[in-house]
């Protein structure tokens, strides 16, 4: 079984079930430290810079709606708390 998952914002490998420290980067192939299972991060990085285009494309329509910018900076917090 060669890869990942995910719970929430911790990341896990699928052989050995230990948490890894994921960092988002250009990797697209690694192995666990663990237990030396190979990782294909591909799929891992992808979802994250899907995360990010939703994320952005959020904050820009309450961008539209909301004008002050003390309600904004609050909003964003609470998106980037969320994740």
């Amino acid at each position: 079984m060669m890869g990942i998952k995910t719970e929430g914002n911790k990341v896990f490998c699928k052989e050995c079930s230990k948490e890894l420290k994921m960092k988002a980067s250009q990797v697209i192939f690694n192995f666990c430290p663990f237990c030396g299972s190979p990782l294909n991060l591909l799929s891992y990085n992808l979802n994250k810079e899907k995360e990010k285009i939703i994320k952005l494309k959020t904050i820009r329509e309450v961008q539209k709606i909301i004008t002050d910018s003390d309600d904004l900076k609050k909003i964003i917090y609470l998106i980037n708390t969320i994740n």
